[in-house]
């Protein structure tokens, strides 16, 4: 019969199985038997910390059940812990984003949703959206509202500093949630979503606090409209989830908005994009664990002592001295002997661990599958640097596109449609990314592309200075500069496609007149509209008047 409890008092924190078929209080009052549970126990405890797992016998961190949740645990635990993963989320975030921007045909449109832009952040909120839905496949943004004032920025005509002043109800903060502590709810035919919140038991008593008016807390107030009671069909589903539904507050719609990945209208969630990356991770994983138990095991091993040869082999008398003096000889640094001594140390064999081509058979298809290529990390025949980088930017864009789209509408499109801006703004502004394109490699073709319709004036300098990663608003000051305070100095030469004076030259304009050139030899042509060259003046004698000539004869 095989007992199975777990004894704390013993300072033992795991389940004892035992076999012994003795009670197991008398094996704990043992000495004997709680010292090497303690050994057990420290050992288990640093073998979970060294692996990152709940159990020494862990071997489904990346293979959990069909459950979102459980999914996305999983894949926060694998940008976390994979090395693989979670270079791979900070370089497209890298690439994804260098700056942005609001831009509109009023001016002052786009300088106050700027100035909104620098006081939410927005720079660091992207990266944090894009981070989670790389993790999540959804991001949970919940925002605060409030008025701001802004002075709007630009000389008047005047060339004084602008004082004009924009003032709206707009965004004050925006935070990402986390997506595990939320469900979408209340779905049907037509897709009615709203979200509600996974509370815990205080945050249900606060609620009921704050809604019978005996604790004040603003926040809660605006962000939970009231608690959600699921009907019958709809709780089974939750269940299934691990959501209690009992616990569920509905979030203020116009406050807390969901972007995820691309979904099914039917379907509650968004496919977790990490989940086909865990068996590969699991596998990984079970690789680092077999390694690592071989150099744990080549950290120990097997002390060999011989004593005589074959042709002289030890006597018994020998042998026995030596096994009895073994415990004092094995501590002393100098053992005295004749050549029938021999000594050998045996461990296990580690040629095969911590191969590398192991691991990059499992490295290249995570790259592969995070990265979204086409074909595998060898490339097909037809395949270069420039087509898998082509690619990889293809899907950067669309993610990042529709990220886009989701914090216009969450952001723009409710700013100009609250009730108290009405009137305020005339023009809608528009979200834009700089680099406007991401670009993983260089196509000399496609530059010149690019650059010849920039000299057709098909395309604006601004789009060519976005390509390069250069902001135009910034190169102007620049160039002003330069022009008013170091022209002069270095002698700055025009450049191609430019005047004297460094303004652009239209390449449409006919070439201007140039006066013709002048002849100062008789060698040098015939003038315009023909007849004989003049002479060469250096050979023309000055003529002097006559009565000059007969004076200065006489």
């Amino acid at each position: 019969m095989t007992d199975i409890a777990t004894e704390t008092a013993a300072g033992i924190d795991f389940p004892i199985a035992n076999h012994s078929g003795l009670e197991l209080s008398s094996l704990l009052d043992d000495p004997g038997m709680r010292e090497l549970a303690r050994g057990l126990s420290s050992w288990v405890a640093n073998t979970r910390a060294a692996i990152g797992g709940t159990s020494m016998f862990d071997r489904g961190m990346f293979t959990p059940p069909d459950n979102i949740y459980d999914e996305m645990r999983a894949a926060r635990n694998a940008v976390r812990y994979d090395d693989v993963v979670s270079g791979v989320a900070e370089i497209t975030e890298a690439f994804a984003f260098s700056g942005i921007k609001w831009e509109s045909k009023d001016p002052d449109v786009s300088d106050f949703f700027n100035q909104l832009a620098a006081t939410l952040d927005m720079d660091s909120v992207i990266r944090r959206i894009w981070r989670e839905e790389y993790q999540c496949s959804q991001a949970i943004v919940a925002m605060t509202w409030g008025s701001k004032t802004y002075t709007l920025k630009g000389l008047t005509p005047e060339g004084k500093k602008r004082k004009k002043k924009l003032s709206a109800y707009v965004p004050t903060s925006v935070t990402v949630l986390d997506s595990t502590k939320v469900i979408p709810v209340g779905r049907g035919p037509l897709n009615v979503e709203m979200l509600a919140w996974q509370a815990t038991a205080w945050e249900i008593g606060a609620w009921q606090q704050v809604l019978n008016g005996e604790r004040f807390d603003p926040t809660m107030a605006d962000f939970f409209v009231g608690k959600y009671t699921p009907d019958r069909d709809e709780e089974m589903e939750l269940r299934e989830l691990g959501v209690d539904p009992t616990r569920l507050l509905l979030m203020n719609p116009l406050l807390v908005h969901r972007h995820t990945a691309t979904k099914a209208d039917y379907e509650r969630f968004a496919e977790v994009r990490l989940k086909s990356c865990f068996p590969l991770l699991d596998m990984k994983r079970q690789l680092m664990a077999a390694d690592r138990a071989a150099l744990v095991g080549a950290a120990n091993y097997i002390l060999l002592v011989k004593k005589g040869t074959k042709e002289e082999p030890a006597r018994p008398a020998e042998l026995e001295n030596l096994r009895e003096n073994y415990s004092v000889i094995a501590k002393i640094p100098v053992i005295i002997s004749d050549h029938r001594l021999s000594i050998e140390i045996i461990t296990p064999t580690t040629d095969l661990t911590l191969n590398r081509e192991k691991y990059d058979v499992i490295d290249t298809r995570l790259r592969e599958r995070l990265l979204l290529t086409l074909t595998g990390g060898s490339g097909g025949k037809q395949e270069t640097g420039v087509t898998l980088s082509f690619a990889v930017a293809r899907a950067m864009e669309n993610r990042r596109h529709m990220l886009k789209r989701f914090i216009e509408h969450a952001i723009a499109h409710a700013v100009l449609d609250h009730p108290l801006n009405d009137g305020v703004f005339d023009e809608e502004p528009n979200f834009v990314y700089t680099p406007r394109n991401i670009s993983l490699g260089f196509d000399a073709a496609l530059m010149q592309a690019i650059l010849a319709l920039r000299t057709s004036r098909d395309i604006s300098r601004e789009t060519i200075l976005e390509l390069v990663g250069l902001d135009q608003e910034t190169e102007a000051m620049r160039r002003e500069i330069e022009s008013d305070l170091y022209d002069e100095v270095f002698g700055t030469l025009a450049l191609p496609g430019q005047g004297e004076d460094g303004q652009p030259v239209d390449p449409n304009a006919p070439p201007a007149k140039t006066p013709p050139a002048q002849v100062t030899g008789a060698t040098g042509g015939r003038p315009p509209g023909g007849g004989k060259p003049p002479a060469n003046p250096a050979k023309i004698t000055p003529k002097t008047p006559s009565g000059a000539s007969k004076k200065a004869g006489s």
